[in-house]
Parts: structure tokens; sequence; C-alpha cells
């Protein structure tokens, strides 16, 4: 779907970007867990066929009707996506130079170069808290 998930185990989505690989949960994984983990925030992917893509992406909407999925292309040269689980995405173009090549999954190299960046949200007065966590745990300052 959005890198090249065309692998449905139990319900979960799993898909590669460039050296990384995303497990998606598209409906519960249980009556332990939670119903879905969401991320509060942006997955920034790099596409180097931004065309191509928006073709995988139509060509799934009718298998992930019911869920949250949806994409519209915010410039051209980036795509909004939103997983069948909520997650969002936002695809950008880039040359086939930003792929990370310091690792591979077997087989052909992934339709997407990789992650750019994790971008998270962060509620109103909740910085100070997260900032003394990483100072803590991982001496961040």
């Amino acid at each position: 779907a959005l890198g090249d998930g065309k692998v449905y185990i139990n319900n979960v989505m799993w898909l590669t970007a460039g050296i990384n690989q995303l497990h998606i949960p598209i409906t519960s994984r249980g009556c332990s867990g939670a119903e879905r983990n969401v991320l509060r925030g942006i997955i920034g992917l790099a596409y180097e066929d931004i065309e191509g893509l928006c073709s995988r992406l139509e060509s799934i909407e009718t298998a992930l009707a019911g869920t949250q999925f949806r994409w519209s292309m915010r410039d051209e040269s980036t795509v909004d996506i939103c997983g069948p689980d909520g997650n969002r995405f936002l695809a950008h173009q880039q040359p086939a130079g930003a792929r990370d090549t310091r690792g591979f999954h077997p087989g052909p190299p992934s339709l997407c170069l990789g992650f750019q960046y994790v971008e998270l949200d962060c509620p109103t007065g909740a910085a100070p808290a997260i900032a003394a966590y990483y100072k803590h745990y991982f001496e961040a300052s």
C-alpha cells in the first residue's frame, strides 16, 4: 500500500520503506491489546515516483473501504496519506539517491526509498515532562 505492502497476516499490513519495515494493524490486535496503534504525528516517506505511488494508492481504495484509509495530493510532489488504522504519512518525491543503502531486505528494492522523518505532535504543556524523561534516561541536554 504505502510502501510495497502486499502481505496481510491476521489483519496486519506489512509495509517496506527502504531498509525499514512497518507492521500496521488494520483492525484490533486482540482483546488484550489496543484496538489501534496510532502515532500522534506524521511519518515522512521518500518516493522517487509520486505518480506511481498515486496509482498504487488508487488501486487499493476499494480493498480498504470501511477503514480510515484516504489520500490526496498536497502539491505536485507531496501526497497526504492516512493509513487504514489512522496513522498519517506524507510521501515526498525525492531522487533515487535518497535511498538508505546501509542495509536491505531480501528481494527487489522497495518502491519507497525510506523514512525521511517522524514528526511527533506534542500536546501543549507536555514539553517539560518529555525533556525531563530524555534528560533522566538518555542523559540528553
